[in-house]
């Protein structure tokens, strides 16, 4: 070996320095790495992504109800909450006969709310009363006896007023509210005016005067109205009543408690024909529903007879065309739960939607998740499906169908 390749071969043996410099480097990087995975590891991994799969909008299926409507006069039909059929036979203003007596005793007991098991101020009956009883008893109206001197609680004088449909007490109630039976219409009709009853004007307080003028569309969100006071729904439920004087009289509504019904309030004249304001309560695959409904103008032998019937045929089909909606079909997706690394889990919800129906209608649909985490085992609620018919609302659970693994190693590794 010559002098010059041990001078090369010298130089090719690391230094002590060199190979202490290799080794921190060395150190070093594998610091790095290690801080570098410590901290991928430490990651909170994202939250899933819940992709709903309902239509945010479908129709009932099936052909929609053909209600036998009557032929004559008008008629409307709403179920609470659900929708309403109707109306039929025009929204021109017609004699309402004595169901302007349900915005006399809204009126009433608007001004002088009678709690439970309460009767109420009493009103006294003076000579005028009786003579107005007397006329009125001559001429066939719809009165029950009355002797001055005699006291009437109110809550008397309104089931006089509902049950039997006494024109009389019609007054003796407006008098006893507003002073006079003139100031008393003033306020029936604002109330009309303050509840959008555009079709809607009172000339008296019974119904007797032929000007006194609505609509089956108004007269039944009249009804609906009245029917969320509790004093007036218990009165018009009654199928008798005991008054001081008249002793027991009897409701004209020979329907009551029949298939449900309760309630709500006769009326007729030659002018109004018969007329009928009715609300039944039913039960639709056990699912509550409550039937309210007008129908005027009916006429043909009895008028409160032929009222009553033509209610009747279009109740009893209102009610047999409503069903319950039920949830989706066991197995069928509702949703996929889908994860940031690759992975993802169908998603479903069973059970009743509870939702009361009938063929034609809309039943809108959203998915509104809820808590979501990285890995979820199969069964964990991860939202729910939200429904709405009308001014019904229902919610069914949505479930993991499987389990969505977590994030792997490599994926927690090289995420960004």
């Amino acid at each position: 070996m010559t002098r010059r390749d041990r001078r090369l071969a010298a130089r090719r043996v690391p230094s002590p320095m060199l190979a202490r410099r290799a080794a921190v480097v060395a150190v070093a990087l594998v610091l790095v790495a290690a801080a570098f995975c410590g901290v991928q590891l430490s990651r909170r991994p994202p939250a899933p992504v819940l992709h709903g799969l309902v239509q945010a909008s479908v129709t009932v299926p099936g052909p929609p109800p053909n209600l036998p409507w009557p032929t004559q006069g008008q008629a409307a039909v709403d179920v609470v909450g659900v929708g309403t059929f109707g109306p039929v036979g025009g929204d021109q203003a017609v004699p309402v006969a004595s169901l302007a007596k349900i915005m006399t005793a809204l009126v009433v007991l608007g001004d002088h709310p009678l709690l439970p098991g309460v009767e109420g101020p009493p009103l006294s009956i003076t000579p005028a009363d009786v003579t107005v009883y007397r006329n009125g008893a001559a001429v066939g109206d719809s009165e029950v006896a009355v002797r001055a001197g005699e006291a009437l609680s109110e809550r008397q004088a309104i089931e006089g007023l509902l049950v039997p449909s006494a024109d009389n007490l019609a007054g003796v109630l407006a008098k006893w509210d507003a002073g006079s039976e003139a100031a008393f219409v003033d306020k029936m009709n604002a109330r009309a005016a303050s509840m959008g009853l555009t079709k809607t004007h009172y000339a008296d307080v019974s119904g007797l005067d032929p000007a006194t003028v609505s609509t089956a569309s108004d007269q039944l969100r009249l009804a609906e109205a009245a029917m969320a006071i509790p004093a007036f729904a218990q009165t018009v439920g009654l199928a008798q009543v005991t008054l001081p004087v008249a002793g027991t009289v009897h409701n004209y509504n020979r329907l009551l408690g029949q298939d449900g019904i309760v309630g709500i309030k006769t009326g007729s004249t030659a002018a109004a024909g018969g007329c009928f304001a009715f609300a039944a309560n039913r039960v639709v695959d056990g699912h509550p529903a409550t039937i309210v409904g007008v129908v005027l103008g009916q006429h043909g032998g009895s008028l409160i007879n032929a009222g009553l019937s033509a209610s009747q045929r279009v109740l009893d089909a209102t009610g047999a065309s409503l069903i319950v909606l039920r949830g989706p079909a066991a197995g069928q997706s509702q949703a996929k739960l889908v994860a940031p690394w690759g992975k993802s889990a169908p998603v479903g919800a069973a059970g009743m939607t509870g939702l009361v129906a009938w063929p034609g209608l809309v039943l809108r649909a959203r998915v509104i998740p809820g808590p979501l985490q990285p890995g979820m085992a199969a069964g964990s609620v991860v939202g729910h499906v939200s429904y709405q018919l009308g001014h019904q609302r229902a919610q069914l659970p949505l479930r993991l169908s499987q389990a969505l693994p977590g994030p792997s190693l490599a994926w927690r590794l090289g995420r960004l």
